[in-house]
């Protein structure tokens, strides 16, 4: 029988489960850490909280440094909100998703995270897109989602160094190309990858605000398919539209 901590719920039928959302939250919360330290903190041994995190590791939720030995949260849990708001976002997701044939995502700032709190697949067909509501990533690839971020005026951490996905390597990016990239989303309302990333997935994103002004995040559609350039254009003009009824 499982070890349980002593404020552990003794009538738990799956304890395992519940260790795995209590380390996860704890990476998330506190950041990256080490398996002595999780261990204390979840109140359970030291190889229950391994098996736990190996676990989330083969779905990646979680990851390892193999230098530091300390894990980190690769996806954070997002209460699910019923407020208007979050409705209407579901609700635009949706249609957008319909509309564009491919998968619809919001993207929110928290810290210095992005992290995706909704989304919707298409409404035939299976997705290739993996990213899962949840999913945090940080700043350091310029594509869509971040690209349209900076150009609403978020100052990206400092120290951050940027790269894109071209030619089948990550390559860094210089500031003159990110400030080329930043204008030409200015002028559109949006930005579109050039290339797919490294899963064959290319995204177009436009910023996410509240209706006070603040900025949220992005909007954002993700897709596997080549585009004309017509068909480019129409997806630009799309997401914008999306994010200003967002």
């Amino acid at each position: 029988m499982p070890r349980r901590g002593p404020d552990a719920d003794p009538s738990d039928p799956m304890p395992a489960i519940t260790r795995g959302l209590a380390l996860l939250r704890l990476l998330s919360v506190n950041g990256p850490s080490l398996l002595e330290h999780l261990a204390q903190a979840g109140q359970c041994p030291k190889s229950s909280a391994l098996r736990a995190l190996t676990a989330l590791e083969r779905c990646g939720a979680v990851g390892r440094d193999p230098l530091t030995r300390r894990w980190h949260a690769r996806m954070q849990l997002v209460q699910a909100e019923e407020t208007p708001e979050r409705v209407r976002l579901r609700t635009l997701l949706a249609e957008l998703s319909h509309e564009a044939g491919c998968t619809a995502e919001a993207w929110e700032i928290r810290g210095d995270r992005l992290v995706l709190v909704e989304r919707t697949g298409p409404d035939v067909g299976e997705t290739a897109v993996r990213a899962r509501i949840g999913f945090a990533r940080d700043w350091r690839e310029a594509e869509a989602v971040a690209i349209v971020i900076m150009a609403a005026g978020y100052s990206l951490p400092s120290g951050t160094r940027q790269v894109q996905y071209r030619s089948g390597r990550f390559q860094a990016v210089s500031r003159s190309a990110v400030a080329q990239h930043l204008r030409s989303a200015q002028a559109a309302g949006a930005w579109i990858d050039p290339e797919p990333n490294e899963f064959g997935i290319r995204r177009c994103a436009a910023c996410w605000k509240h209706a006070d002004g603040r900025l949220l995040g992005a909007i954002a559609v993700a897709f596997d398919k080549q585009l004309s350039n017509q068909g480019t254009t129409d997806t630009i003009g799309m997401v914008a539209k999306a994010a200003v009824r967002a």
